[in-house]
């Protein structure tokens, strides 16, 4: 029986290292993409729902009514909540865009609407991108920085759609 065991083990072991022993070139290229999660609050303006690095603004115009930090505060909001809440609302009456309706302002073609969107080469939520189109430069289509400290993916020649911001 600890024969047995022994015997298991050993295979099981040696049969997890074959893998990296590959000859270079046969194994498949990595086609997921990751992007690090970094703990960001919610931060709802109205009705509408974003975060600080998915918010194309005038930061001098958002002012912050109310912060949730603790957890039982935050109990209502659920998932979303995790990583705490903001309240704010904008100083003046400016029209903030979705994504889709960002892409249409620019006039984006079809064939370009299926990539990823980077903004100042940043990834982005896309469901919380939320935007005044005046805080735009430009849309343009790039590939990823091949030295940046943040790799989006693993393929060195796929395209993103690059937001970039005027400066403030």
């Amino acid at each position: 029986m600890a024969k047995a065991l022994l015997i298991c083990l050993v295979l099981s072991f040696s049969s997890s290292f074959c893998g990296a022993q590959s000859l270079p070139g046969t194994r498949q290229a990595y086609s997921q993409t990751r992007i690090v999660n970094v703990k960001q609050p919610l931060i709802m303006i109205g009705a509408l729902e974003t975060d600080y690095h998915s918010l194309i603004i005038d930061r001098s115009n958002l002012e912050i009514i109310k912060t949730y930090e603790d957890s039982l505060e935050l109990v209502p909001f659920g998932e979303k909540g995790k990583d705490g809440i903001i309240l704010a609302r904008l100083k003046t009456n400016t029209p903030l865009l979705r994504l889709d309706e960002v892409l249409d302002y620019y006039k984006v073609p079809a064939s370009d609407l299926r990539l990823k969107v980077l903004v100042d080469k940043r990834g982005v939520n896309p469901d919380l991108f939320l935007a005044d189109v005046k805080r735009i430069k430009s849309i343009q289509k790039t590939k990823q920085d091949l030295t940046s400290v943040m790799r989006y993916s693993f393929n060195p020649d796929e395209e993103y759609l690059n937001i970039e911001t005027v400066k403030e």
